[in-house]
């Protein structure tokens, strides 16, 4: 009698949470009070707490969230990477005990190809009403799938969109007006200084350019500029700009070396994220840097408040269009808080939260963030933006072009993996770029630390791996 009226109150508690929270998530996935989800994104790819105000963190505010869909308590393991090759050797590797992650476009492919990830089926799966799949920009699909290679592997069903936008060239617009450089005239010449024919653009250009230290993004910088150069031998001077950037001959991979190893006589240094910061600086010593969109919409607005004028544009003669989005490794331990997830990051507030504070677009579709009033409250709360100018903001934010590329421009090509022979070679490529103009003790000296640093990893894999213990920690 005491089990049956045991297993009626348990009914009866189930059923008035239910109702209680508005249960939508129909999995049989809740049965402890706390549960847990493991996320691995890229460093500063969340709106989150600064240090010196109040802004609102994205931890907080989906366990909140979570509590009213399940009536549960959740957990969060939350690191981060700065590059897909770093993120790419982790989970190849098996060190990447996580639920989701937030690769790019050519991430994805190799980790479907490498038997990685599992779909996620959004969009068929009937038991769950997801937000994200009304809210997520088609034309993003669109442009998935009109790529072959990813259209046969389905990639549109293994992601969920979660931004996108552009690779391209910030920079000082004041310091370059006042030289007299037309920057739509050089394009991705200005990241070497110098124009079509081989001749100096400004010696005072000389040594205030930044390179990404990316090896498929400056791969990219090296064959547009071949080709802005006229430099590209037959059949590469014909090919568009997605073929021409997915392209890992080794004739061409030999030019684009030989185009970056010169750019270093001309250039500041590289780096991955610290530009975007620097170039908004008074004193700033860097004028023009390759640049991801995001980070150029956040510097070009953190300039103004210094009144520095700073611009972001992409080469008509061809550029690169990106895409990062959420995937679920097969070895996931806790899907469905993964898919709560990633049904609360497509909802409009939260959407507009996000690109507040990491200055990258969203993917969910403007036509929906341009009409929820929750979502413009906080685009005009963020700008202090007044009653009267709310209509004219509207339009200016929505209708920036850098903001809000045209995603189906055939200039734009995304990126798709190179074959095992194409990133062993490009890799290869790479090393001996960073590495020239070096000398013979410096690059000892390298080695060496690289093989020390490779062995202290290693032994600590081994050690975590046989404590049961392996889980990546925030660098």
């Amino acid at each position: 009698m005491k089990r049956i009226i045991s297993f009626i109150v348990a009914i009866l508690l189930v059923c008035s949470n239910m109702v209680l929270f508005g249960y939508r998530y129909t999995d049989s996935a809740y049965a402890t009070q706390t549960d847990h989800l493991v996320i691995y994104n890229w460093a500063e790819y969340m709106y989150t707490d600064d240090e010196n105000d109040d802004s609102p963190d994205f931890e907080r505010d989906f366990k909140e969230y979570y509590m009213g869909i399940t009536g549960n308590d959740i957990e969060i393991t939350y690191s981060t990477y700065d590059t897909n090759e770093t993120m790419l050797t982790r989970v190849e590797n098996n060190d990447a005990h996580v639920d989701i992650i937030c690769p790019s476009e050519y991430a994805i492919q190799r980790l479907i190809e490498g038997g990685y990830l599992c779909k996620l089926n959004y969009h068929n799966d009937t038991a769950n009403q997801y937000l994200f799949e009304s809210n997520i920009n088609a034309d993003i699909i669109t442009k998935i799938n009109s790529n072959a290679v990813f259209s046969s592997l389905e990639l549109a069903d293994y992601l969920v969109p979660y931004t996108y936008g552009t690779l391209g060239i910030l920079y000082n617009k004041d310091a370059l007006d006042e030289m007299g450089v037309d920057v739509e005239q050089y394009g991705w010449g200005l990241l070497w200084n110098t124009d079509s024919q081989g001749n100096t653009i400004d010696r005072r250009l000389e040594k205030t350019i930044y390179m990404k230290d990316s090896m498929r993004d400056a791969y990219v910088a090296g064959v547009m500029y071949l080709k802005y150069q006229h430099r590209l031998p037959a059949p590469y001077d014909t090919m568009s700009a997605e073929v021409l950037i997915n392209n890992s001959d080794q004739e061409l991979i030999a030019l684009v070396k030989e185009v970056l190893i010169e750019q270093k006589s001309h250039f500041y240094g590289y780096e991955v994220d610290e530009a975007k910061m620097e170039i908004a600086q008074p004193d700033s010593k860097v004028l023009i840097n390759l640049a991801w969109s995001g980070d150029a919409m956040y510097a070009i607005e953190l300039a103004a408040e210094e009144g520095i004028n700073l611009a972001y544009f992409t080469p008509d003669i061809g550029a690169n269009i990106w895409f990062d989005g959420w995937v679920m490794l097969k070895n996931a331990v806790n899907v469905q808080p993964a898919k709560i997830f990633i049904d609360w990051l497509n909802s409009p507030q939260v959407a507009m939260k996000n690109m507040m504070y990491i200055g990258y677009t969203s993917a969910v579709d403007k036509d929906i963030l341009s009409v929820n009033e929750p979502a413009l409250n906080i685009y005009f709360d963020t700008y202090e933006i007044s009653e009267e100018d709310e209509v004219t903001a509207t339009a200016d934010f929505f209708g920036n072009s850098n903001r809000y590329p045209d995603i189906l421009n055939i200039n734009y090509g995304m990126m798709s993996n190179f074959s095992k022979e194409g990133n062993n070679a490009l890799t290869t490529m790479w090393m001996e770029v960073k590495a020239s103009g070096l000398s013979t003790w410096v690059i000892i000296v390298i080695i060496v630390g690289a093989v020390v640093v490779l062995c202290a990893v290693v032994l600590i894999v081994y050690k975590l791996k046989n404590g049961k213990k392996a889980v990546i920690v925030e660098e």
